[in-house]
């Protein structure tokens, strides 16, 4: 079944590696059409499980397709429609519900060092007000969300999903560090891949805050509300005004500089060594020359 939409763009992971810098480059672009809503999490009948080892919220597919279009106001000029959501990146189900509703869809990934990534995403749900014990206490012994960390950086397993699904010409790998140090060639790839020109879009993707900025609580719930993401959908400058609250508003006693998210040596090997070792082996071929 079509959703009636043009072709879609998905920025389908990973978490924590430079997905809001590209959605918000691409977005410049006037042949893209970037949505109010970064992440819908559309193609997903996940469930959430804020205390396991699962995602902290559920997939949207009951919400059903004519909700998902109305977040894209397509216009003449739009070749894609673009759709950022990380939770696909470790779902079971989305590639298969993507390729039977999206039409024509086209996969850019981008990764970094799996252990960066493990301990940005903590240290992210930590500033986001969840209780949770230090990060190498929560790895040795094998906390929920310690083992939900782990799962998103095995990136080879995901990609093999998406890979006997899709052929490879639909899908594009890239890599954080060369995002931000070789934009013109990032931006060079990303052109040749969409078959567009992004001669629109600026020279370099803009950096986004997402991994420093703090947030309180009580408002971040709010923010991540069903009532919110309807409330994006129909009025996004008001949910960025809560968001911009939530960002703004945390008490200083909360601050997360002193939280112990660094790992020490002996935790960092182990995950090297006996986690990560075919993602750090087959990194590099990502790299863009």
């Amino acid at each position: 079944m079509s959703l009636g939409l043009p072709p879609t763009v998905f920025i389908a992971g990973a978490a924590k590696c430079g997905t809001t810098s590209l959605w918000g480059w691409l977005a410049q672009s006037p042949q893209i059409c970037a949505g109010h809503l970064k992440e819908p999490r559309y193609f997903s009948q996940m469930v959430a499980s804020p205390v396991g080892d699962g995602p902290l919220r559920s997939g949207q597919f009951s919400r059903g397709p004519a909700w998902y279009r109305s977040l894209y106001k397509i216009t003449p000029q739009t070749t894609y429609t673009l759709d950022a959501s990380t939770y696909y990146f470790h779902a079971p189900d989305s590639p298969q519900l993507i390729a039977s509703q999206a039409r024509d869809p086209r996969f850019i990934f981008l990764l970094r060092d799996p252990v960066e990534r493990l301990q940005a995403h903590y240290a992210h749900e930590v500033r986001a007000g969840h209780s949770l014990p230090p990060l190498d206490s929560a790895l040795r012994d094998k906390h929920p969300r310690a083992l939900h960390y782990i799962e998103i950086s095995r990136y080879e397993t995901h990609l093999r999903r998406f890979r006997s699904q899709f052929s490879a010409d639909r899908i594009l790998v890239l890599r954080l560090e060369d995002l931000h140090a070789k934009p013109a060639a990032v931006k060079q790839s990303l052109s040749r891949f969409l078959e567009i020109d992004l001669g629109h879009i600026s020279a370099q993707a803009p950096k986004s805050n997402a991994s420093n900025s703090q947030h309180w609580q009580p408002l971040d719930r709010i923010a991540r509300s069903p009532a919110a993401t309807d409330l994006r959908a129909r009025f996004p400058r008001t949910a960025n005004t809560i968001k911009r609250l939530s960002a703004n508003a945390i008490p200083k006693s909360s601050a997360t500089s002193s939280v112990e998210r660094r790992l020490s040596h002996e935790t960092e090997r182990m995950l090297r060594r006996h986690h990560f070792k075919e993602e750090l082996r087959l990194l590099p071929r990502y790299l863009l020359l």
